[in-house]
């Protein structure tokens, strides 16, 4: 459901953001393909929890999990257990995304190993040249929320943390007409996926901090709406 305010100034900014919609950003050093497939594989999770409470997700769904299988090229278990996944939601059964969790964290170490074989930096692009959908501030509120929540469990399992990264991601989405939203959720994103250890994510109290301060500027916001 959408955010109901929509004054003149909020139009404008649409304008402006369309206006500039070829505009790039990028990031420091990362993990590079491995942090994008974690943020595709998360926002299909969440949304398959959406699916189960009433709303059909399940296209949105695959769609994450094709860009991840796309982006899992170099990682033949990792693409196999995607493409499974896949599969599993158009047949209509549960999808297991256990398996595909496991592989991704064993991906994910292999990463890391080569970028320290390689001592090179991998940048990667921020996904918001096009507005792919309105903005809904509520919806951006429930998304931090419940990763809030997941941030309480120290140190979080490895699902609970990549439940946490779709929820973020899912919030990035939800916060395009608001750049500055927007741009401070990708960090606390950036911000979690850096502080990935093994299968325990011991989360950063700055983390908390950042979280918190955020949902802060979304009150704010919309009370100026």
């Amino acid at each position: 459901m959408a955010y109901k305010g929509c004054s003149k100034k909020k139009k404008e900014r649409r304008e402006q953001i369309h206006a500039n919609k070829d505009s790039t950003h990028s990031i420091g050093p990362c993990k590079g393909d491995i942090w994008n497939i974690e943020r595709h594989i998360g926002s299909a999770i969440q949304q398959m929890y959406e699916t189960r409470c009433g709303y059909n997700h399940e296209v949105l769904a695959v769609g994450n999990l094709i860009r991840a299988m796309e982006l899992a090229s170099k990682y033949a278990t990792l693409r196999s257990e995607i493409k499974n996944t896949i599969l599993a939601i158009k047949n209509g059964t549960n999808p297991n995304f256990n398996n595909c969790i496991n592989r991704l964290a064993e991906a994910s170490l292999i990463a890391s190993d080569k970028d320290e074989d390689d001592n090179s930096e991998s940048k990667t692009p921020k996904n918001i040249s096009i507005i792919t959908r309105s903005s809904c501030l509520e919806c951006v509120v429930k998304h931090l929320s419940s990763a809030m929540v997941i941030f309480d469990e120290d140190p979080i399992g490895h699902y609970n943390y990549m439940l946490a990264v779709g929820h973020l991601a899912e919030a990035e989405q939800e916060s395009q007409e608001y750049p500055k939203i927007e741009d401070s959720i990708y960090t606390l994103r950036m911000l979690l996926q850096s502080n990935y250890q093994s299968n325990l994510v011991i989360i950063d109290p700055a983390i908390k901090e950042t979280a918190g301060e955020i949902v802060k500027i979304i009150f704010y916001t919309m009370e100026s709406e």
